[in-house]
């Protein structure tokens, strides 16, 4: 891998509701006004401009002199979130393979890269971690805020005591290199949530 930014973790692509019903977020698809949901996902795009940096696109001096090894062709965005970091990145890169393992949030990022008309760009409902195949048990904060994703165990952690819990699925990264045919991954970005370094010392 030639670039790599791990755990921003900042507000900016964090999925940001448009309005509440009480404590629970409304996702993207609960919005029928397509003008509210084109604002939304311009404000995440204009977001991931900010928070990211692509050598050759928008890297600042001192920086500017970190430079692809190749024309870049392969990116890797670990915790895709709403898709607003893979869709501000599907024009610097032939293929964009992402992985969202909140089956609420995956389908919301499905939805906005369906509205924004990038045909480069795949997200699969997966978790990545160390090892492929084995099954997590996904807990979300019961706000639904996809950014309180996490596999801990809530028994210590107050205000967790009425969590979602889901079941998904994880892939490592050689089977992300094997199954999605990437031989070298120029750029990845990782965000997910703890499991940052079981999946890069893998």
């Amino acid at each position: 891998c030639c670039i790599m930014e791990i755990g921003m973790g900042l507000r900016g692509l964090d999925s940001q509701p448009l309005s509440r019903k009480g404590n629970k977020m409304l996702h993207f698809r609960d919005h029928v006004n397509q003008a509210e949901r084109s604002k939304w996902l311009n404000k995440e795009l204009k977001d991931a401009a900010h928070t990211y940096r692509i050598p050759g696109y928008n890297v600042p001096p001192p920086y500017s002199q970190i430079s692809f090894k190749r024309r870049p062709t392969h990116c890797v965005d670990v915790g895709v979130n709403v898709a607003g970091f893979s869709i501000y990145a599907s024009p610097f890169f032939k293929n964009v393979t992402g992985f969202e393992p909140a089956r609420s949030t995956y389908h919301t990022a499905v939805e906005n890269i369906k509205s924004s008309g990038k045909k480069n760009i795949k997200v699969n409902n997966l978790a990545v971690g160390d090892k492929s195949g084995e099954t997590v048990h996904l807990r979300t904060h019961e706000n639904e805020l996809s950014r309180d994703a996490s596999c801990f165990n809530p028994a210590q952690h107050p205000g967790w005591g009425r969590e979602q819990v889901e079941e998904v699925s994880t892939i490592c990264l050689e089977d992300i290199y094997s199954q999605h045919n990437i031989d070298y991954i120029d750029y990845m970005k990782v965000d997910c949530e703890g499991s940052e370094y079981p999946l890069l010392i893998n």
